[in-house]
């Protein structure tokens, strides 16, 4: 019915001064997604399951804040409202 989809695990970005690791402790399936595993979308190649609950686990020394400015820490959790992968 739809395209196969897999699994991939990728390295982390560490000690990028401005960077911001994550790991993802829960998430779902959106329609989007649907539409994507159906090849029913302008975005043939991108990661599924963006709807998630994150947790910061790393930092880099440039970052202190969030996208709104509120303070982060190693362990805060968060569920991102945009979600733009890097494609390397």
């Amino acid at each position: 019915m739809g395209r196969k989809i897999s699994n991939s695990e990728n390295t982390p970005f560490r000690n990028q001064a401005d960077a911001v690791v994550i790991k993802i402790e829960r998430t779902n399936v959106c329609d989007s997604e649907l539409h994507v595993w159906r090849d029913d979308h302008p975005l043939s190649s991108c990661i599924l399951a963006h709807e998630a609950i994150c947790r910061v686990s790393n930092f880099g020394e440039k970052v202190d804040t969030d996208g709104v400015g509120q303070q982060i820490s190693e362990g805060d959790l968060f569920a991102p409202r945009d979600f733009q992968t890097c494609q390397q």
